[in-house]
């Protein structure tokens, strides 16, 4: 019977040796993997108007070659969030609002200070694609990537607020692969600037992906573990020859799933009170870890 671990909270380190350890298959090599993050931010300001965007993508592109030796996408994942946010100030709004006065007459314009803020993240997969055209979307994935908006509006005379609009902003373009010879080895960086103030940057690592399996025995220290805020766990592996970079993915159907608290809370003694948590309460502070496990909470 095997047992799957919830270590969310804890940190994880490799050092994978030994001859007990489940060994590492090489895929073959004509396989690669391109892993990496762009970014983009950027703000602004002048006369009664402000704002400011942050937009990040990380992408794991598996590269193949099909049966003519032509390089293909055999799969390309993205994860993605973005935040944009506007603020005018004393802005003049036209339009006829309000009842007419007794001269028969609507007011049609109010100053008003006008929000936007535009939010939005996720995962997509892209399947596959020709290589060289991997940043083209389908109309439906394109429509994934678009942060949603909402614009408020706060007269600044006394004018009923109306209400709240909502919106999209416009997609954000998945990153077009670099070509070979602008990789150095297996790399590639590249930084930009947008206006005066903003700025960009892409990195890229390029290697022939690496597959282990550990499993665990539900009778020892992995099978017994519980996370506790600053333990740690380390897994131990092997690769066939050189060296090897590992990326750990939990299943979400098969991890338990204990109540935790995350680290955006002020925590003070009114916090263990209020999520009746008093049994922590000097054992846990705002520079704490990410997710608080309370032990009087779960059994095992």
């Amino acid at each position: 019977m095997m047992r799957k671990l919830y270590v969310i909270g804890v940190a994880l380190s490799a050092a994978w040796t030994g001859s007990d350890a489940p060994q590492a298959q090489s895929a073959p090599s004509s396989e690669r993997v391109w892993t990496g993050t762009w970014e983009e931010h950027d703000s602004w300001e002048g006369g009664n108007r402000f704002g400011r965007s942050q937009s990040q993508i990380s992408f794991v592109y598996v590269q193949a070659r099909d049966e003519f030796g032509t390089p293909r996408w055999k799969a390309r994942r993205l994860t993605w969030s973005a935040l944009w946010e506007e603020r005018v100030f004393d802005h003049l709004i036209l339009g006829q609002v309000g009842e007419p006065d007794e001269r028969g007459l609507r007011k049609n314009r109010y100053p008003a200070d006008v929000v936007t803020l535009c939010e939005g993240g996720g995962t997509l997969e892209l399947g596959p694609a020709a290589a060289g055209f991997g940043d083209d979307l389908t109309r439906e994935q394109q429509a994934q990537l678009q942060p949603s908006c909402v614009t408020t509006v706060s007269p600044r005379d006394g004018t009923p607020a109306p209400p709240a609009t909502l919106s999209k902003r416009d997609a954000l373009a998945a990153p077009g692969m670099p070509n070979e010879n602008e990789l150095t080895g297996c790399a590639y960086e590249k930084t930009w600037l947008i206006g005066s103030r903003g700025g960009g940057s892409m990195s890229v690592s390029v290697s022939a992906p690496v597959t282990a399996v550990m499993e665990v025995d539900p009778e020892g220290p992995f099978g017994r573990f519980v996370p506790v805020p600053g333990e740690t766990l380390t897994f131990v592996a092997s690769v066939p020859s050189g060296t090897a970079r590992f990326r750990f993915e939990l299943d979400p159907e098969s991890t338990s799933h204990f109540p935790g608290y995350a680290t955006n809370a002020d925590i003070d003694d009114a916090f263990f009170l209020k999520y009746d948590v008093v049994s922590l309460d000097g054992q846990y502070k705002n520079d704490g870890p990410d997710v608080v496990f309370d032990p009087a909470r779960f059994a095992n």
